[in-house]
This record gives structure tokens, sequence and C-alpha cells, in this order.
């Protein structure tokens, strides 16, 4: 069974300016830097209807990524679990934040990892861009890169839905063209990764736009 390894440092640097220009700092840097600060502020909390918390369909900036976020929703189709793995790609792929398009999120590292669950703090089921080939009987995330059995994971203990072959640690599968998709539980239930036939829907997905800046 795949293993969880777990794996930011903010620093702050204040500079001091001579007397002779702090009136100027108090008058036009002043409102400039107050109008930074409100640009870098958390995210507010959307609460929409059928949701009881977390920020939804709001991208933030992860600094260590260099990369934005987002918790999103399938609108206008009601607020039942509504977008299997392969629309919700579509779905990310169609959003664009800043001029830059996205795609489901790709956790490689406990840093996201954590980024996206007190962050959004998901009351939602929510699909990430990585998906069980049965073909080759490797994770594969969207970009194409291969999941490594070393590399960071956050499964639940029963991350399969039916009966794992034990002996080769493989999902069952219903022909080479199958694959299991993943997705983060909700956070009242530990949010960790779980893999579930490519039927299954949800009303929400994490989108990543890789922006390199904020």
């Amino acid at each position: 069974m795949i293993k969880n390894i777990t794996g930011a440092v903010l620093s702050l640097a204040i500079a001091t300016a001579p007397l002779s220009v702090a009136v100027q700092a108090e008058t036009g840097k002043a409102g400039k830097l107050a109008r930074s600060a409100k640009k870098t502020q958390p995210a507010k909390q959307i609460l929409r209807k059928g949701f009881r918390g977390g920020i939804f369909d709001q991208p933030v900036y992860n600094p260590a990524t260099r990369s934005y976020f987002e918790l999103a929703t399938v609108k206008g189709r009601g607020y039942r679990p509504d977008f299997n793995w392969e629309e919700a790609r579509a779905a990310a792929r169609q959003r664009v934040w800043r001029g830059v398009h996205g795609h489901l999120a790709i956790v490689k590292s406990r840093q996201v990892h954590d980024f996206l669950r007190y962050t959004f703090r998901s009351s939602r089921s929510a699909w990430i861009g990585l998906r069980y080939m049965c073909a080759f009987n490797t994770l594969i995330w969207v970009n194409g890169d291969i999941q490594k059995r070393s590399g960071f994971s956050y499964w639940a203990s029963e991350w399969y839905q039916g009966t794992l072959s034990r002996a080769n640690d493989q999902p069952p599968c219903r022909g080479a063209g199958w694959y299991w998709p993943v997705y983060y539980e909700n956070v009242s239930k530990g949010f960790r990764w779980v893999a579930k036939g490519k039927e299954k829907k949800f009303v929400a997905y994490f989108v990543e736009y890789n922006t390199g800046k904020r």
C-alpha cells in the first residue's frame, strides 16, 4: 500500500527610513503600502447556498509553488454531485486566472497538502489531478508525471472501493482503459486521498494556476 511521507518558512524584513522622508512615508507611501497590504489579505470565506463553510471559487496564492490554487465548484447545475473526474479536468482547463489556464491540482508535497487543507477547509470532497491507470498499474498526474511510491501521499486507510488485490497492490480494474481517479475527502473526514471508479461524481475540484508570480 502506498505510504505517507510527511515532510514554508515565511520571513518578514522591515526597512527603516530617514527622518527626512517620514512625512512622505506618512502620505503617499503609506497609502501605497496600505493598498498593497489590502491586496495580500487572505481570501474571504465564500459561502454558497448548499455549502457550510470553506473558501469556494476564489483563487489563493501559494508562494512556495508560485501558483494559485482554487477550490472550484460546479456552477449552474444545482448543488448535487455533478462532475466526474474527466468533466472536472475539462472544467479546470477552461478556467482562467491572471491570463493562465488552470489544471486539476498537483499535490506532491506536504506543504501543498497543508496549504489546501488549512486555506480552503473544504466541507466537500474534491477532485485532484491524479488517477491510477489500470493499463500501466501506475498513478499518473495530469501533467504526465508519475506518482512515485517514495513521493508524498496522504491516502485514507481504505482508499479504494471494492476489493484490493494485496498480492500486487493493484485496485480492481474493468479493462485496460479503466482508471481510478483520486479525490480529497472533506476536512471533517480527515482530508485524505481516496480513489473511486471513474463514474463517481462530486461538486468540487481543486484547480491550480501556474502563474509563476502573484
